[in-house]
């Protein structure tokens, strides 16, 4: 994020944080993550994945597009298709999908909380793509998603 750029995103975590009278600490906490992170993102130095970004706006009760300003006001309408697209099954699918890859690799030891989105991205779809291509030639590998 360039200087004269707004922070948005952290400047509205922070308002709700200041509205709830929390510290950065008890939302890291809250949502599964390191103060350094959440200060990162009050900061402006880093933007949440789209993990964390659902994270937050499950505990802010607020919708995505509001925490990343795109809208100016939170509406509960856009709120309730937030939460009915979380619902849905494929969209929900996905989701649980890519929270379990993420906390498998943290469980690994790495840290991918500084990835952008697209990094993330294509980070699943080279892990997806490896356990294909090992999947193919093994077949005590079993693909779950075709049963």
């Amino acid at each position: 994020m360039k200087k004269n750029e707004v922070n948005i995103t952290g400047t509205r975590i922070k308002a709700l944080l200041q509205k709830r009278n929390m510290k950065q600490k008890d939302l890291a906490e809250k949502i599964g993550t390191t103060v350094q992170t959440v200060s990162k993102w009050v900061n402006g130095h880093m933007t949440p994945d789209n993990y964390f970004l659902i994270r937050l706006s499950d505990f802010f009760q607020v919708s995505e597009r509001y925490l990343l300003g795109e809208l100016d006001e939170d509406s509960y309408l856009l709120k309730q298709w937030d939460d009915y697209s979380k619902n849905n099954p494929m969209i929900q699918e996905r989701y649980l999908n890519d929270k379990k890859l993420y906390d498998y690799i943290e469980y690994l030891g790495f840290d991918l909380s500084e990835l952008t989105d697209e990094e993330s991205a294509r980070l699943h779809d080279e892990i997806t793509a490896f356990i294909e291509f090992k999947a193919s030639g093994n077949p005590k590998i079993k693909d779950k998603r075709k049963q």
